[in-house]
Formats: structure tokens, C-alpha cells, sequence
């Protein structure tokens, strides 16, 4: 997977009580960087600690203002569970392709956290590019 730093949302960020990605990205200076088939990739940076049972949950959100004052959201996870080691270093949370409908300007990732934690980083990226497994044959 190639990762563009201008398509990065989280890079190593710390997730300790609910917060928005870190960055936000501007789809139309991306150009077709978010164009259909691009994919949106959260993976676990270091992993999460929580003393209360906590759970994250992973929200892509757009808007026309670069201040989300009015968001939709085009795609919720499920719910990840510190107790059911969901939350574990180098683990991949999501891997989806962009919605289609994709059709604000500004996009960001929301992380809502029950019971918080004492320690926990997120890295968030969208690629044109995913890693695939190459035929030699062919």
C-alpha cells in the first residue's frame, strides 16, 4: 500500500476519550485521490489499555465546511472491545472502500470511546492502492 501523508487522517494518534482524526482531508485539493475505489485503512499503532472494558468505535464523516459543523456520516464500525483484544498492536480495525456517495468537501474520522483509555494510537490512511497478492503466471 502506498500511504500519501496529504490522504493520512491519524498518524500514531493517541485515542484516549472520544476525539476527531487529527487531520482532516480536502477532497477537492486531493484531486481523484478519493475517487471511487479508493479505500479507507485504520490499523492499530500501539495497543490500547483500558481498565474499564473500554470499546472504540470508528465513525468516516464528511462536510462542506472544514469546521464539521453539520457531518454526515457515511460509515460506522462495530464496536471494538479492549476485553476481546480487538485493540491489539498492528491489528487492522477497517479496510472498506470510500462510500460512493461520498458528496461533501472535507472528510475526517471520528473515534467514539466508551470508558476511556490509559493508552492506545491510531494510524488512519485512504489509498488508491491496496496490497495484493500478484499471479507470477500470468
Amino acid at each position: 500500500m502506498i500511504i500519501d501523508k496529504y490522504l493520512q487522517l491519524s498518524d500514531g494518534q493517541e485515542v484516549l476519550t472520544s476525539a476527531a482524526s487529527t487531520s482532516h482531508i480536502d477532497a477537492l485539493a486531493s484531486g481523484d485521490a478519493v475517487a471511487p475505489g479508493a479505500r479507507l485503512k485504520v490499523q492499530v499503532h500501539t495497543a490500547f489499555v483500558s481498565a474499564d472494558s473500554g470499546t472504540l468505535t470508528i465513525a468516516l464523516q464528511c462536510d462542506g465546511d472544514s469546521a464539521f459543523g453539520s457531518v454526515k456520516t457515511l460509515f460506522t464500525s462495530e464496536a471494538f472491545a479492549y476485553d476481546d483484544g480487538d485493540l491489539a498492536a498492528k491489528k487492522i480495525l477497517v479496510d472498506i472502500q470510500i462510500p460512493p456517495q461520498l458528496c461533501e468537501r472535507y472528510i475526517r474520522l471520528y473515534y467514539t470511546v466508551a470508558n476511556n483509555f490509559t493508552a492506545g494510537n491510531l494510524d488512519a490512511n485512504i489509498s488508491i492502492d491496496t496490497n495484493k497478492t500478484m499471479d507470477k503466471q500470468l
